[in-house]
């Protein structure tokens, strides 16, 4: 398996790629340039014909801040390259501008790309996509996505890429919310001029929560009991901001907007409550159980409520998820605009 930095345009053109499916996919798999799992060609035709097609009719979507340099490679990826990967990915013209905000925002320098791309802990990228009125090829967006990482950014599997445990996100990590939220966009409060969005958060981990057995107030506290146990998961002594992605089904968050809660209230809640030691909280009063978690978020985390980031995302049903993210870096939020062409 090669490691060679460079251009992608140039390495598959050095590698005369094959137009076949089957054929293409395992030599890519050879020279190191794929997941493993079969790829369209990503020919010079079908890459160009590709981004022609992406910008069609100004009907497509491009991010508001350009994608940076991918770590490892720190070259700055250029718009062939990248569509090279979302056509190896699957995924549709019309979504690259999903793709593209999703490795703008990851490569804010804020959201520390670089120790994502080099840490032994299992952490993955995790996109939010959030605005869009048509159903959203989750799966090959964030395919694209991970190619992206893995190819440009020179991130390979047992080389530079030394994740102990590793993580199933790592092949493809992409949510949508649902139009059903009773809720504006996730993304409005850091884009308020897009009309679609993508969050990006590093993701370690993720627990499933079960909701509407009862009352808003049930919901809020199981919801509390998930962010308080990963935001605690980790930390050492409180110095590292600790942020959480709370994600609620449709049913849970309709009936929590028609109680009187915005998004940020139930933020606001989800963190004073994740940030009180267990036998302060109503549900704990009584139980010692969690003394020792409690000592840990006693001990100075920083940061706030907007660090409870809560996505409505799923159908029906009554399961959630609270997801826990890495602590040495942020989320990050980029909006589309509509793109010249």
């Amino acid at each position: 398996m090669t490691t060679a930095v460079g251009p992608l345009h140039d390495r598959l053109a050095g590698l005369g790629v094959a137009d076949d499916m089957e054929a293409a996919s395992a030599q890519l798999a050879r020279a190191g340039l794929t997941d493993g799992l079969a790829v369209h060609p990503p020919t010079e035709a079908r890459v160009a014909a590709f981004v022609a097609a992406s910008v069609s009719g100004g009907s497509a979507s491009a991010p508001d801040r350009p994608v940076g340099p991918i770590p490892l490679a720190m070259t700055p990826p250029s718009e062939w390259d990248l569509a090279a990967c979302a056509v190896m990915a699957g995924c549709p013209p019309a979504a690259f501008g999903l793709v593209e905000a999703a490795l703008a925002a990851m490569t804010a320098p804020e959201f520390n790309l670089l120790g994502i791309q080099t840490t032994t802990s299992g952490v993955a990228p995790l996109t939010v996509v959030s605005g869009e009125t048509s159903p959203t090829p989750t799966l090959a967006v964030g395919r694209a996505v991970r190619l992206a990482l893995a190819v440009l950014g020179n991130a390979l599997p047992g080389i530079t890429n030394l994740s102990t445990q590793g993580h199933p996100g790592r092949i493809s990590w992409c949510r949508s919310e649902t139009a059903e939220s009773p809720w504006p966009a996730l993304h409005l409060e850091h884009a308020p001029d897009s009309a679609t969005g993508v969050t990006a958060v590093a993701s370690a981990g993720h627990l499933e929560v079960i909701l509407g057995r009862a009352t808003c107030d049930v919901d809020l506290e199981v919801l509390a009991a998930g962010c308080r146990a990963v935001r605690a998961t980790g930390l050492t002594g409180g110095a590292l901001r600790r942020q959480v992605l709370v994600v609620v089904p449709p049913e849970t968050a309709i009936r929590l907007a028609e109680a009187g809660l915005a998004r940020s209230d139930v933020a606001q809640i989800l963190w004073r409550a994740s940030s009180t030691p267990p036998s302060e909280s109503p549900a704990h009063r009584g139980s010692g159980s969690e003394v020792g978690e409690a000592e840990v978020l006693s001990t100075g985390e920083s940061g706030g409520p907007a660090d409870v980031l809560v996505a409505v995302c799923g159908g029906v049903g009554i399961k959630g998820t609270v997801v826990q993210t890495w602590g040495s870096g942020s989320a990050v939020t980029v909006g589309l605009v509509p793109a010249a062409g």
